[in-house]
């Protein structure tokens, strides 16, 4: 098993098949100044494998539950309860309202702003590094931001409102398998929703005060079959934290709209404070 920090669309889900309902990461991505692989990645795995069929839990006319353990070096490190539902037609029908934010091709392309901010003569070396590498490990995604990037987004942040949108899509053309695009989406999940949490405290993975960033546990609604390498709109918001803790929901938009998908995060943030 190989350890990466670039990330292709095949390796967020890729699966060496290697007994009857048991599976093996092929590569594994540990984002910059992590502990441990992303989670996204083994959400996206676990759905993967789910619906390649793993451990039955349960099996009825409209759901069933499938039940998935990831295991490095002999110890559990995640598990995932999964439900899938035979699709069927229904009378009732609501959902909440799409954001009223500008269309993708209105705003800014994140890499373009990573570059310029690296081409910047103002940007000290130290963070020119780092920028290389956000830009090499999202390289297939392309992913629209709202507002122009500044270095002090990232160095010194100001407190803003816990909420943030983002327009996403895999740039390359994708097989019409659901399994791949929910996978994928899966993974996409865990793109900045605990750091939702952080903006109301001016703090970034980059903040000298951040001790701990990891997530508790998580949780994905699919609504709605879509295509991950078509423009969605990823809505966050952090309704809640304290204890260490902060707790983060997010909801997927096709840009006709139609809301596709929810999820839900909980995850432990420890912060120093200099003493008065």
């Amino acid at each position: 098993m190989d350890t990466d920090n670039t990330i292709t669309v095949e390796m967020m889900i890729e699966l060496e098949e290697i007994d009857i309902n048991l599976y093996r990461s092929v590569t594994l991505w540990k984002p910059l100044h992590a502990r441990g692989v992303f989670g996204g990645q083994v959400i996206g795995q676990s759905l993967n494998a789910a619906m390649r069929t793993v451990k039955r839990l349960r099996d009825g006319n409209s759901y069933c539950t499938r039940l998935v353990i990831a295991k490095q070096r002999g110890r559990a490190i995640y598990t995932c309860e999964l439900s899938f539902h035979r699709s069927e037609p229904s009378i009732i029908s609501h959902q909440k309202e799409m954001p009223k934010v500008p269309p993708p091709h209105e705003c800014f392309d994140r890499k373009e702003e990573f570059l310029k901010l690296l081409n910047d003569s103002k940007t000290p070396d130290k963070y020119k590094r780092i920028i290389e590498e956000q830009i090499t490990q999202y390289s297939s995604f392309e992913v629209r931001v709202l507002e122009r990037m500044k270095l002090e987004d990232w160095t010194n942040p100001m407190k803003k409102p816990a909420k943030k949108h983002l327009w996403i899509k895999i740039p390359k053309k994708l097989s019409s398998f659901p399994r791949i695009h929910q996978s994928v989406a899966a993974f996409v999940t865990d793109f900045s929703l605990l750091g939702t949490a952080m903006l109301p405290h001016g703090i970034t993975f980059l903040s000298p005060k951040l001790r701990m960033l990891a997530t508790i546990d998580h949780s994905v609604w699919f609504h709605e079959p879509f295509r991950v390498d078509e423009w969605f709109l990823y809505e966050m918001e952090s309704p809640q934290a304290g204890s260490s803790r902060g707790f983060s929901t997010g909801r997927i938009f096709t840009q006709e709209g139609k809301m596709v998908l929810s999820c839900a995060q909980e995850g432990v943030f420890r912060v120093i404070f200099k003493r008065k």
